[in-house]
Order: structure tokens, then C-alpha cells, then sequence
């Protein structure tokens, strides 16, 4: 079905959910810091990103607003009082919808599903992804830094 990457320090929580999602038939990858899980987000297969905030490295929010447009997002954090402000600032960053833990997994897996029915079919995916300086071009498999200065 997707792609979906856990970036979740939490390893109890990062397995739980990757054991549901690969039962709904989709291929899981986990990273457990911001750092590694913004680099595997560069990968051109992967759909969906189910981030936490609180990362280790870089924190979910600057994961949310680096990582490539195409990527639907969905944002973790603790159920803290009063701080509505946290998921505020997470969808303007970039996240597509947002769960306080504790969630339950019925909802994660029909959020995330919902994320997955709104992405373009792979037909109309793009053939080449630009960000700063880096270009990905999926049709010859190739990534290029500074690609816009060699042209």
C-alpha cells in the first residue's frame, strides 16, 4: 500500500504502531531521532510521515518544515494542559493532522488513512523533487546538489 516513516523515540510506541500499520499491509520504516528520520524522509518511495515532537537531534517541528512537500504528516505529543499552542505551530509548520498521545490506534490508523486517500496517485507523483539546493529526479534515479548551478 505506503510507505510510512515512525520517527518516534519512544521505541515501545515506534514498534507498536509499525506491527498495526504493516497488518493494514503498509511498509514501515522507524528512525528514532529527527536527524536520521529527516535524511529517510528524502527517500522518493516513502508517503507518510507519523512524527513525535519531542525528538532528540531536531524536534518534530523542524522535521515537519524540512522535510520534501509531498509528504503527508502527522504529528505525535504528549497530551500536556494547556498547550494548545504546541499543535497550533505544528500545522502551520507543515503537519497534516496531529494526535496527543495517548491516542488510541483505532484513530492513528483511520488518520492515517484518511492522509493516504488525499495523496496524488503515483501517476501524478512528481518526477523531480527540488529543495535548497538538493534535486532528486525519480524518472533516472539520480540526487544532485547545487543542481540548479550546473544547468
Amino acid at each position: 500500500m505506503a510507505c510510512i516513516l515512525i520517527i518516534e523515540d519512544d521505541r515501545a510506541i515506534a514498534l507498536g504502531l509499525r506491527l498495526n500499520l504493516r497488518k493494514d499491509g503498509h511498509e514501515v520504516r522507524i528512525a528514532q531521532d529527527g536527524e536520521t528520520g529527516l535524511r529517510m524522509a528524502l527517500e522518493p518511495d516513502v508517503d507518510l510521515i507519523v512524527l513525535d515532537v519531542m525528538l532528540p537531534l531536531r524536534n518534530g517541528f523542524e522535521c515537519s518544515r524540512s522535510a520534501p512537500a509531498r509528504l503527508a504528516r502527522l504529528g505525535l505529543d504528549a497530551d500536556r494542559e494547556g498547550m494548545e499552542s504546541d499543535k497550533i505551530l505544528g500545522l502551520k509548520l507543515g503537519a497534516d493532522d496531529y494526535l496527543s498521545k495517548p491516542f488510541g490506534l483505532g484513530e492513528l490508523l483511520a488518520r492515517v488513512e484518511a492522509l493516504l486517500r488525499r495523496r496524488p496517485p503515483a501517476a501524478d507523483k512528481p518526477k523531480l523533487i527540488k529543495f535548497g539546493q538538493v534535486e532528486v529526479d525519480l524518472e533516472r534515479q539520480t540526487i544532485a546538489r547545487d543542481a540548479l548551478r550546473s544547468r
